[in-house]
């Protein structure tokens, strides 16, 4: 298992150089998508 992981880091395919970065941006895009909807949810009972 941790020759497999030090193979990917040391000879990284296209596939999977670029899988952890569409992960990443998958999770800050949902955390932004929640935090506007946590405002607009406060914002409608403020008013």
């Amino acid at each position: 298992m941790r020759d497999c992981v030090l193979c990917l880091v040391l000879q990284p395919s296209p596939q999977a150089g670029w899988t952890p970065l569409i992960g990443l941006s998958a999770a800050i895009v949902g955390l932004w998508l929640e935090m506007r909807r946590w405002q607009d949810a406060s914002e409608e009972q403020e008013n």
